[in-house]
C-alpha cells in the first residue's frame, strides 16, 4: 500500500481543503516513492501526521498520553469558567471554520480510498475526540515513527520503568491488563486463604454441641407427597436458615393461592360447558355457505377471464394489421435499395485503393520532416556556440582580473576566522564551568552535598544539613508509627461502637440492667444505657495520638528551616561565581569581530565558477583554445545551411503530393456518406437489423407478410370463440351490467374469507379445549359430556392439595431451634473445601502468570528485530566503538525488566545506551528500532504496507548521522520498494535531500507549508 494524496478539510491546523491538500503523485500519475515535507515549526507538520493516523486507525497515539487528555480537560474546564457556560471542544476539528462546515480526512492510496468525517459535537461542553476511541487498521501504528513511546522506554534510568513504558507503547493492551489481573487476583487469593483459615479457627471453637435431624422427617414426609402430585419443593436439610424458612413459606403461600385460583378456573369452565353446543350450530351453518360461495366465485373469475382475453385479442389485431402495411412498403422500395447498395459497393472499392496509397506518402513525409527538423536543430545548436565562443573570448579579461580579486577578499576573511576561534574556545571553557556551577546548585538543592563536601569553605555546613536531614528521617519513621497507631485507633473505635451498638439493642430490646458486654449489673436500665453512651476511654486516645502527630511535625518544621537558611547561603555564593563567569563571557563576545559568513562563502562560490569556466589554464592557453574554436564553428556553420535548403524543397513536394491524395479520398467517402442517408437504402436496413440472418432480404419479407395473414385469420377464429363462452356464462350469472364484475368478485371473496376466519377460529378454539377434531354434532355432544367430568375430578384433586399445603404451614416454626449449628457445620465443611479450591488457583495462577510472562518475553524479543535493528544502526553508525544492540526482558516475582545494551564490536564491553548515549545517538537508535518494525509490517490480509511516516528523524544528529541517515532511506526506497514520507523543521537538511535524494533519479517529491495550515502552491 502505498499514499497518492491525502487531502484535509476543517482538520486542525487546515481551514480548507484547498489549502490542506498533499498530492504524492508524479507527472504522469506515478506515486513519489519519497517525499519530504518541509515547514518551520508550528505551521501544521503535526497535524499532518494526526490525519494520516487518525483517519487511517481512528486513534491519535499522543493524545493517549495522560499529560495530554489532562491538559485538554483543563482548558474545557478554564473556558468554561472564563464564559460562565460549557462550550464544545474542538480536539480534531478546526476551531475557526462555521459550524456547518463538514470536516474530513481523506486519505487515496493505490488500493483504495478511505474517507473519515469528523464527528460532530451534538451537545455543551461536549469534545470531538476520545482518547480510549477503538482502534481500527491497528498494523498501520508500526509505520508511523512514534518517537516519544520509544524515547520513553530509551531514557528511561532503571529496567523496571523501561519495561512500564515499553508496555505502555508496544505491548498489546489486553496482555497487560491480563496480566496485571492475575497478579491482583494472586494477592487477592493469598489474602482470602488467611481470612479462611481465620473463619475455620473461630468455627470449630463454636461447634461443640451434637445435632437431632429427626425433626426434617416430618416435614420432609409432606414434602414429598406434594411433589408426587407435581410440586417442586426442595427438601429441608442442615442448610434450612431463616431466610429460607421466609422463602418456604412464601412458595407455600404462592402454591396456595395458585390451587386456589385453579379450583376457581375450573369451575368457570364446567359453568360455559353448554355455551360450546350452541356455537356448534352456527358452525355448521358457515361450513355450508362457505361452500356455495366458493362455486360461484370460481364462475365470475372465468367471466372475467374471457373478457380481458377478448380485448387484449382486439388490441393485437390493430398492431397486426399496421406491421403488414408496412411490410407491404419496404417490399415496393426493395429495388431502389438494391441499385443505391450496388453504387455504394463500387465507392468503397474505389476509396480501399485510393487509401493505399496514403501510408507510404504519410511514411515518406514524417521522414523528410524529420531530417528538415534534425538539421534546423543542427543550425540553431551551432549558431548558439558560436554566440557563446564569441561572448567569452571577450570576457576573458575580466574573469582572469574577477579571480585575482576573489582570492585577496577569501584571505583576508580566512584571518579573522581563526582569531574568533581562539575566543570561542575560551567562551566554551567558560561555559562548561559554569554548567558545573548551576549542576552543583541544583544537586544542592536535592540535598545532594558529594561535590563540595571535600571544601573546607562549606564543610562544617554540610555536617550540620546532613545531621538535621538524618533528624528528619527518624522523626519521619515516628511519624509512621503515629499514622499507623490513628489507623488502628480508628478500626478499633469503628469496631468499639459496632459492639456498644449491639449492647444497646440487646438492652433496649430486654429493657435489662445487666451490662451483656461485660456483665456488670447497674442499679437501673437507664442508668446502664447512660454508661454505655458515656464511655471516655477512646476519646482520651484519640487526643494523645493527635498531640504526639503535632510535636513531630513541630521538630521536622524547625529543622527544614535550618536546613533551607544554610543552603541559601552556599547557594549564594555559586551565584555570585555564575554571575562573575557571565560577565568573563560578555567581554569576550564584544572582542570577537563579526564575520558575513554567506559573503565568504560566495567568493569561493564565485571563484570556483570562473576557475571552471576558465578550464583552470592561463590566460594565453586558455584565449588561443577559444578563437581556434570560434574558426571550427564557422565552417561547420556553412555546411549545415546547405543542407537545410535541399531538405527544405524534398519536404514541401512530398505535403503537397499527399493533400491531393486526401483531397479526392474526401469526395469518395462523402459521396458514400449521401447514398448510405437516402430513406429507400435506411428504411431496409433497419427492418434487416431485427432479423438473425441478412441471407435473401426479398425471400424473408415475402414469408414476413405471409405469416402475419395466418396470424390475423387465427385471431379472427379465437375471438368468435372467447365471445360465445362469455354469452354463455352472463346468461348463467343473469348479469346485466359486466362492467361491475370486478365489484361482485371482491365482494363474494370478502365474504368467503368472513366465513373461513370464523370456521377456522371454531375449529381452532374447540381443538384446544377438547383435544379433539370434528366429526359430527353427535361428537361434540360427547366431548362436552367428558369434559364436564374431567373438571370434576381436577377441582377434587386442587382441593385435596391445598388441605395438605395448610398442613404443611403449620410445621415450619419448629424447625428453626436446630438451625444454627446445623448451618455452622455446612458453613465449617464449605470452607474446608474452598481453602482446597483457593489453594489450586494460587498453583494455577502462578502457572498461567509464568506463561504471559514468556509470552511477553516471546513478543518483545520479535518486536525487536534485532539482526535487522542492528544492519540498519551500523549503516548510520553512530558511535565509534559500540556498534551492536542486544535487549533483554526478564520477569523477577512478577516485575517486568527490560534491559538494552550496546556491545563493541568483539562483544566484550557493554554498555547502557540512556546513561553513555548522547541525544543524537539515542535518536538513531531510536529510528533504527523503527524502521526495522515498519520494514516487515503487513495488513490484516498478509499484503505488505509499503508506506513508512517519520517526523523530524535527525533531530541533534551531527552532519555525518545525517548522510548516513539519508543514504539509509534511499537504500529503503530502491532496494526495498518502499514509500518514505518524512517532514522536517530544518530548511537545510530538506534543500539535502533534494540534491541526495532528485527526482529525476529516485521518484521522490519534496513539498513546503508557505503558512499556517497552508500547502506551498505547486507542492500539493
Amino acid at each position: 500500500m502505498k499514499f497518492k494524496r491525502v487531502e484535509l478539510h476543517a482538520f486542525r491546523a487546515y481551514k480548507d481543503k484547498k489549502d490542506g491538500t498533499f498530492d504524492f503523485t508524479l507527472s504522469g500519475g506515478k506515486i513519489a516513492n519519497f517525499i519530504s515535507i518541509y515547514a518551520p515549526n508550528g505551521f501544521g507538520k503535526t497535524s499532518f501526521y494526526d490525519a494520516v493516523e487518525w483517519g487511517m486507525t481512528n486513534q491519535i497515539s499522543r493524545f493517549k498520553n495522560k499529560d495530554y487528555s489532562d491538559l485538554a480537560d483543563e482548558e474545557r474546564k478554564y473556558i468554561n469558567k472564563e464564559n460562565h457556560h460549557r462550550e464544545k471542544q474542538f480536539i480534531l476539528r478546526n476551531k475557526y471554520v462555521d459550524d456547518s462546515v463538514e470536516g474530513f480526512v481523506n486519505i487515496i492510496t493505490n488500493i483504495r480510498e478511505h474517507k473519515k468525517m469528523i464527528p460532530s459535537i451534538t451537545r455543551a461542553g461536549g469534545k470531538d475526540y476520545f482518547k480510549n476511541e477503538t482502534v481500527e487498521n491497528k498494523y498501520f501504528k508500526n509505520v508511523i515513527l512514534s518517537q516519544d513511546g520509544i524515547d520513553d522506554f530509551l531514557k528511561s534510568d532503571n529496567p523496571k520503568a523501561r519495561y512500564d513504558k515499553f508496555s505502555s507503547h508496544f505491548i498489546d493492551d489486553d496482555l497487560v491488563k491480563y496480566y496485571d489481573n492475575i497478579k491482583i487476583l494472586e494477592k487477592e487469593n493469598n489474602r482470602n486463604v488467611e481470612e479462611i483459615k481465620k473463619n475455620i479457627t473461630t468455627i470449630n471453637n463454636f461447634l461443640m454441641k451434637p445435632i437431632d435431624k429427626n425433626i426434617f422427617e416430618f416435614s420432609n414426609e409432606k414434602i414429598e407427597k406434594l411433589n408426587k402430585e407435581g410440586s417442586d419443593y426442595s427438601l429441608i436439610d442442615d442448610s434450612f436458615n431463616e431466610t429460607k424458612k421466609i422463602e418456604f413459606e412464601s412458595k407455600l403461600n404462592q402454591h396456595k393461592l395458585k390451587i386456589t385460583k385453579q379450583i376457581e378456573y375450573n369451575n368457570i369452565l364446567k359453568e360455559k360447558l353448554p355455551k360450546w353446543l350452541e356455537d356448534s350450530m352456527k358452525y355448521f351453518e358457515n361450513k355450508k355457505a362457505w361452500g356455495e360461495s366458493q362455486n360461484k366465485l370460481t364462475d365470475y373469475e372465468e367471466l372475467k377471464k374471457y373478457n380481458v382475453n377478448i380485448k387484449l385479442l382486439n388490441k393485437e389485431q390493430i398492431n397486426k394489421k399496421d406491421f403488414k402495411l408496412k411490410l407491404d412498403n419496404l417490399k415496393k422500395t426493395y429495388p431502389s435499395y438494391i441499385t443505391i447498395k450496388d453504387e455504394i459497393k463500387r465507392n468503397e472499392d474505389s476509396l480501399q485503393e485510393e487509401q493505399k496509397k496514403v501510408i507510404p506518402l504519410e511514411v515518406k513525409k514524417n521522414k523528410a520532416i524529420k531530417a528538415f527538423e534534425n538539421l534546423e536543430k543542427e543550425v540553431i545548436t551551432a549558431e548558439k556556440k558560436k554566440t557563446e565562443v564569441d561572448t567569452l573570448i571577450l570576457a576573458i579579461p575580466q574573469y582572469y582580473k574577477d579571480i585575482k580579486t576573489f582570492t585577496i577578499l577569501i584571505n583576508e576573511y580566512q584571518k579573522t576566522l581563526a582569531e574568533n576561534s581562539k575566543i570561542e574556545e575560551t567562551i566554551d571553557n567558560l561555559e562548561n564551568d559554569k554548567s558545573k556551577y548551576i549542576s552543583i546548585k541544583e544537586a544542592i538543592k536535592n540535598n545532594i552535598f558529594l561535590d563540595i563536601s571535600s571544601d573546607k569553605q562549606y564543610e562544617n555546613k554540610v555536617l550540620d544539613i546532613e545531621k538535621l536531614l538524618q533528624e528528619n528521617e527518624e522523626y519521619n519513621t515516628q511519624l509512621d508509627i503515629v499514622k499507623k497507631d490513628e489507623e488502628e485507633y480508628k478500626r478499633y473505635d469503628s469496631q468499639l461502637n459496632d459492639l456498644l451498638s449491639m449492647g444497646m439493642n440487646i438492652i433496649d430490646k430486654k429493657s435489662s440492667n445487666i451490662c451483656p458486654l461485660c456483665n456488670t449489673k447497674q442499679d437501673s436500665y437507664d442508668i446502664l444505657k447512660s454508661k454505655i453512651l458515656d464511655n471516655p476511654f477512646l476519646d482520651k486516645l484519640g487526643k494523645e495520638l493527635l498531640e504526639k502527630k503535632a510535636n513531630i511535625l513541630e521538630n521536622i518544621r524547625i529543622n527544614s528551616k535550618k536546613i533551607e537558611d544554610d543552603k541559601n547561603l552556599i547557594l549564594s555564593d555559586y551565584n555570585k561565581k555564575i554571575a562573575d563567569i557571565k560577565s568573563d563571557i560578555k567581554k569576550l563576545q564584544h572582542k570577537e569581530k563579526k564575520i558575513d559568513t554567506e559573503k565568504l562563502e560566495q567568493y569561493k562560490r564565485q571563484r570556483e565558477e570562473l576557475l571552471s569556466k576558465t578550464e583552470n589554464k592561463s590566460e594565453e592557453e586558455f584565449l588561443s583554445l577559444k578563437v581556434q574554436e570560434q574558426k571550427d564553428v564557422k565552417v561547420q556553420l556553412d555546411s549545415l545551411y546547405e543542407n537545410k535548403k535541399a531538405k527544405e524543397a524534398e519536404k514541401d513536394t512530398t505535403i503537397t503530393t499527399l493533400n491531393t491524395l486526401k483531397y479526392t479520398i474526401e469526395n469518395i467517402e462523402k459521396n458514400i456518406a449521401e447514398f448510405k442517408s437516402k430513406e429507400e437504402y435506411t428504411s431496409i436496413l433497419d427492418w434487416a437489423s431485427t432479423l438473425k440472418n441478412n441471407d435473401d432480404l426479398l425471400v424473408q419479407l415475402n414469408n414476413n407478410i405471409d405469416d402475419i395473414d395466418k396470424l390475423l385469420d387465427e385471431n379472427r377464429k379465437k375471438l368468435i370463440e372467447f365471445n360465445k363462452n362469455k354469452e354463455q356464462l352472463e346468461n348463467k350469472l343473469e348479469i346485466l351490467d359486466i362492467e361491475n364484475l370486478n365489484g361482485t368478485i371482491e365482494r363474494l371473496k370478502n365474504s368467503i374469507l368472513k366465513l373461513n376466519t370464523e370456521i377456522t377460529t371454531f375449529e381452532l378454539l374447540y381443538k384446544q379445549y377438547f383435544s379433539n377434531e370434528i366429526e359430527g354434532q353427535d361428537t361434540i355432544q360427547e366431548d362436552v359430556d367428558e369434559k364436564y367430568l374431567d373438571l370434576e375430578d381436577k377441582i377434587k384433586s386442587d382441593n385435596d392439595i391445598v388441605i395438605r399445603i395448610e398442613s404443611l404451614e403449620k410445621s415450619t416454626n419448629d424447625l428453626l431451634q436446630f438451625i444454627e449449628n446445623k448451618h455452622k457445620k455446612k458453613e465449617l465443611e464449605d470452607l474446608e473445601n474452598d481453602l482446597k479450591v483457593k489453594d489450586k488457583v494460587l498453583k494455577k495462577l502462578e502457572d498461567e502468570r509464568k506463561k504471559v510472562e514468556k509470552k511477553i518475553e516471546n513478543d518483545v524479543k520479535a518486536f525487536f528485530q534485532e539482526d535487522l535493528i542492528n544492519q540498519i544502526y551500523e549503516k548510520i553508525d553512530p558511535h565509534p566503538d559500540y556498534k551492536k544492540v542486544k535487549f533483554e526482558c526478564s520477569f523477577e516475582k512478577g516485575v517486568g525488566k527490560l534491559n538494552i545494551f550496546v556491545n563493541d564490536k568483539d562483544n566484550s564491553k557493554h554498555i547502557s545506551p540512556s546513561l553513555y548515549y548522547s541525544t543524537a545517538q539515542l535518536n538513531v537508535l531510536s529510528l533504527s528500532i523503527f524502521l526495522a518494525k515498519a520494514l516487515n509490517v503487513q495488513d490484516k490480509n498478509g499484503n505488505r504496507v509499503d508506506c513508512i511516516f517519520i517526523d523530524d528523524p535527525v533531530q541533534s544528529m551531527d552532519n555525518i548521522n545525517i548522510l548516513s541517515t539519508i543514504d539509509l532511506l534511499r537504500s529503503l526506497v530502491v532496494n526495498h520498494n518502499k514509500q518514505i514520507i518524512l517532514s522536517t523543521h530544518d530548511e537545510n537538511f530538506h534543500r539535502l535531500l533534494e540534491k541526495k535524494i532528485p527526482t529525476e533519479y529516485f521518484d521522490s517529491k519534496f513539498i513546503e507549508l508557505e503558512t499556517f495550515g497552508t500547502v506551498k502552491n505547486g507542492n500539493s
